[in-house]
């Protein structure tokens, strides 16, 4: 399979400065890291020693104390994420299909729990992956956000969307699937074509499919869309430490 090269072969300039304000962004974020780093692990500390000077069994106290450094390992590895996921040149790595999975979660949380939407993850059966992880992950980010921008607009009330991990000897599966009332028929043909979009007031590109379609090729994998009994379902088969295109 021929390597792709964006520039080339999709994307338009303005698109090529998109690309370029994610690598300096990614050079942000990993600097914003740097300086949160030390002060967080100085503040777990300092929890830590009012704890042990408290001498308290007082479950209020605890509780507190507990939830505080959970909070503190939450921005933790929520800018490890980011910097990671933005750095554009993080290389090939063998990585979990289900830490993959979660690392995608925790960086659209905030905004689904806003939103109100419900993520579920099940894995069944866990894999090792190779290739870059965060590109992975930008296709599992798009089909969130998408099946999220369904949702809404479906004006959903019980929002849900789930995603399944699975194996077999060849293979690993990972499919998300929400209960949006799924995908025209007419349409479903044409959504991983370069600027196709059902989104209304051109609130999209029409690039997010495509480019995962694109990603998804560079792992030799596949990726298919379809419909279960309450939304839309899109499927994405991996071989096992399978050789990807640079």
């Amino acid at each position: 399979m021929p390597s792709l090269n964006l520039d080339e072969n999709f994307l338009s300039s303005s698109d090529g400065m998109r690309i370029a304000k994610l690598a300096m962004m990614g050079e942000m974020m990993a600097n914003i890291t740097h300086q949160w780093k030390q002060p967080l692990n100085e503040l777990s500390l300092v929890l830590y020693k009012m704890k042990k000077l408290a001498r308290s069994e007082d479950n209020e106290f605890i509780g507190s104390y507990e939830r505080a450094m959970q909070i503190i390992k939450y921005m933790s590895e929520t800018t490890d994420e980011f910097s990671s996921f933005l750095n554009p040149n993080t290389l090939s790595q063998e990585f979990s299909l289900a830490d993959a999975a979660r690392a995608s979660i925790q960086i659209v949380k905030g905004v689904m729990k806003k939103e109100g939407v419900h993520i579920e993850l099940e894995v069944l059966g866990d894999s090792k992956i190779y290739g870059h992880k965060n590109r992975l992950m930008q296709v599992i980010i798009n089909l969130l956000n998408n099946a999220k921008d369904a949702l809404n607009l479906q004006k959903i009330e019980d929002k849900n969307i789930k995603i399944k991990i699975d194996s077999d000897e060849k293979f690993a599966y990972l499919s998300v699937e929400d209960n949006g009332g799924g995908i025209d028929k007419n349409v479903i043909d044409e959504i991983f074509k370069p600027y196709f979009t059902t989104k209304e007031d051109a609130k999209g590109t029409g690039l997010g499919l495509y480019m995962s379609k694109q990603i998804i090729d560079q792992f030799n994998a596949e990726i298919t869309a379809g419909n279960s009994d309450n939304g839309a379902c899109f499927l994405i088969k991996l071989p096992h430490k399978g050789e990807i295109d640079e």
